[in-house]
Parts: structure tokens; C-alpha cells; sequence
């Protein structure tokens, strides 16, 4: 052990460099690593202080090094690991990584990824893991992801019925995050929202909130997880992320990509494959009840807001004009949807006085459409993109 006491996290680089000489001094390896860890943030590449770290994984995972392949850190901070992801596949005891984490120096970590990662089709069952992960929250963590990884993957969840089969990652119920004043982020990747255990909102210190899916508006019935959003009790919100993926229909899905082929491989259908599609809207979901969902945004201090993936304009932008934006919105993303037409903009230009930045990255809208909005008063982040909606739930009817 070093005699000289270890530096308050955010301490200067010049305390944490004679932290880390006495260390070195000691025979810690803690020591090399913050020495590597303060080269990369000059700009050294971090291959050799993951070599490094991999040699050293009992010293420096403590009870963590039993599960050493579950955890990977994405970025360091002297000798804490900044941002870490847990990640569990099927054949992974899930409470024992997660215990293992928190009676590990990762549980330094500020963001804390929790991930399934259903390799092969098979399902990760997280609902002990995360409830261990509840119970015990490191005080340090301040976002926290819950990824499936498939889902992160892909943009289309196929299914030959109108309720898709179970997700491949199973969180359990989310409910007891909610209350965590430490908590500032919060964030899901998954596939089939409707599935998500999320309990009532009520987040007055978050800050942050996305959830990105791969099904989220239905037909013909109002989604329960939209009228779930609606109730949300949000108070200091400053972004605000939201894929609006809407429901397609197809004879036969093109889906050898989607979350789960449920066409593509099979004997059935094998034959017939150069009829498959990418599907089209049957009828257009109404977007109106999302109304509550963004009154409650608009009161918020709200900095940025992101809807995307939408095919269906008219009833969305309807109710964006009705109910406005949070007066210090600063960028507005309607990114990767079948947004074509600038006219509507050029109709509620009072709407964007306050936006700096409007994002319409892969969208229907032409370059010389978005030409048009150059006057607009925002900066106008765009790229052309003629398939509309980039994330899909097609729903096939063979």
C-alpha cells in the first residue's frame, strides 16, 4: 500500500501522478495503469494500456476477475473505471456477475451498462441481476443503459403474428430506479417496448431519458406504453429521446437481418423469398395520444428533444403544432422518419424561434426540399434517405 493518500477522483492530473509514482514505488499495478491512463488522455492509443489491464485483471477487477469476460471497460479516469458494461449471455449465472461486480472496484463506475447479449438466438433472463442491481446501486454510477444487444443491432423486429414472441433480454421490472436521486441518465435498447416492466415514472432528478425500440405504435389500439410515457412525472429533464417505430405489414418479410428471422430460413417460405418485402403501412397509427407525453416535456427545462423513426406525419406534427416546444429547446431531431415535406415548417416558423439545431438526418425530405429551410432560423442538419422510417415492426400475413 502507498503511504501517500489516494487523490479525490476529480483531483488534478498532478496529485493522481504522484499517487500513482508512490504506487509504483509499492509494486501496485494500480499505478501503471493510471500512468497509462493519463498517456491515452494525451492522445496515446488505448491498446496498450488494455494489455495491460487484461494481464492484470485479478489486481485490478478484484471478485471480479472470476467473471473477467462479462465486463468491459469503455473508458477509465485515473484508476476508475469511468464507464463499464456488464454483459451477460445465456449461459452466464446473471445475479453472480452482478454481485461480483458490486463487490468490485468497477463499482466505481459513473455510467453502468447492464446488457443481454442473446448470442445464438438464445434468451437472457436479467430480472434477478437487475433486481441485485436495485437493491445495491453504486453511489458513484449516474447513467445507467439496459441494452439488448440484438436489439442495438438491428432495425427491424419481424413477426408472423401482431404481438411479437418474448424479447431475447428479459429486465424484470425497472420500477426502483426511478427514485434514485443519484440517477441523472437512464436509457433502454430493446426490442418490443410494450414488454419493458417500467411501473410508474416518477423521475423528478433525471436529466436524461431515451428509449430506443424496435416496436412501439400499434394500428388500431392505443399503445399502453405510450399512455405509461403520458403519466410520467418528470421535472428537470433536459433530453429527452424516443423512437416512434410504427407497425408495417408484408406477405412475406424480407427480414434476414431482424432481430429474429422469422421468414428468411424458412423451408415454407424459402422458395418464394424474391416475393419477400420490407413492408408497407396498412393504416397510419395516430400519434395524438402522445400529447400528455409532451405537455409534461414542455414544462420541463427541456434542452433536446429526439422523435424518430416515423413514417406517419400528419397526426404527429399535428399535435407538435398544438401543444409547442420547452422554451429553451436548443435541438430538435425528427431524424431517420418519412418527414418529405418542408411546407409544414415554413407554416409554424414561430414554432422554432428558439431552436438552434434542427436534425433531419436519412429522412424522405430531398436536398432540394431542405434547401427551403434555410431560412428557418435553426441550423439544419439533414440527410436525404428515400425509405422513410429506418426502424421497422413488419408483421407478415403469409
Amino acid at each position: 500500500m502507498s503511504r501517500v493518500p489516494q487523490p479525490n477522483r476529480d483531483a488534478p492530473a498532478s496529485e493522481w501522478n504522484v499517487y500513482a509514482d508512490a504506487l509504483q514505488e509499492a509494486g501496485d499495478p494500480r499505478g501503471e495503469l493510471i500512468a497509462l491512463n493519463g498517456a491515452v488522455a494525451k492522445g496515446m492509443s488505448p491498446a496498450d494500456r488494455d494489455a495491460y489491464v487484461d494481464r492484470h485483471r485479478e489486481a485490478l477487477f478484484g471478485p471480479a476477475h472470476a467473471h473477467a469476460g462479462a465486463f468491459r471497460v469503455n473508458a477509465w479516469h485515473h484508476l476508475f473505471p469511468d464507464d463499464v458494461a456488464i454483459r451477460i449471455s445465456p449461459s452466464d449465472a446473471a445475479e453472480d456477475v452482478v454481485r461480483a461486480f458490486l463487490a468490485s472496484p468497477l463499482a466505481e463506475a459513473r455510467t453502468l451498462a447492464i446488457a443481454g447479449v442473446p448470442a445464438g438466438g438464445g434468451r437472457v433472463d436479467l430480472t434477478a441481476a437487475v433486481a441485485a442491481l436495485a437493491a445495491q446501486l453504486p453511489p458513484s454510477v449516474r447513467a445507467l443503459r439496459f441494452v439488448d444487444e440484438r436489439a442495438a443491432a438491428t432495425t427491424l423486429l419481424s413477426s408472423r403474428d401482431f404481438d411479437p414472441d418474448p424479447n431475447l433480454v428479459d429486465f424484470g421490472d425497472v420500477s426502483a430506479f426511478w427514485g434514485k436521486a443519484q440517477l441523472e441518465d437512464i436509457s433502454f435498447d430493446v426490442a418490443d417496448s410494450h414488454q419493458l416492466a417500467l411501473g410508474e415514472i416518477e423521475a423528478p432528478h433525471l436529466r436524461h431519458f431515451a428509449l430506443r425500440n424496435l416496436r412501439l405504435a400499434t394500428t388500431y389500439d392505443n399503445a399502453e406504453i405510450v399512455d405509461l410515457l403520458g403519466r410520467a412525472k418528470f421535472r428537470d429533464l433536459r433530453s429527452f429521446e424516443l423512437r416512434l417505430v410504427e407497425e408495417w405489414g408484408a406477405n412475406i418479410v424480407a427480414d434476414e437481418d431482424a432481430y429474429v428471422p422469422k421468414y428468411t430460413g424458412h423451408e415454407s417460405f424459402e422458395e418464394r423469398m424474391d416475393e419477400a418485402e420490407e413492408g408497407e403501412q396498412y393504416d397510419n397509427p395516430n400519434w395524438g395520444p402522445l400529447r400528455p407525453l409532451l405537455e409534461t416535456l414542455k414544462a420541463c427545462p427541456l434542452e433536446r428533444l429526439a422523435l424518430t423513426s416515423f413514417e406517419t406525419t400528419d397526426s404527429l406534427f399535428e399535435v407538435l403544432a398544438a401543444v409547442g416546444f420547452a422554451p429553451g429547446l436548443q435541438v430538435l431531431d425528427l431524424s431517420d422518419s418519412g418527414t418529405s415535406n418542408p411546407a409544414w415548417f415554413r407554416e409554424h416558423k414561430a414554432l422554432f424561434s428558439g431552436v438552434k439545431r434542427l436534425v433531419l438526418e436519412r429522412t424522405s425530405l430531398t436536398d432540394e426540399h431542405a434547401a427551403q429551410l434555410a431560412d428557418l432560423g435553426p441550423e439544419i442538419q439533414h440527410s436525404h434517405s428515400p425509405g422513410g422510417a429506418t426502424y421497422r415492426y413488419v408483421v407478415g400475413q403469409e
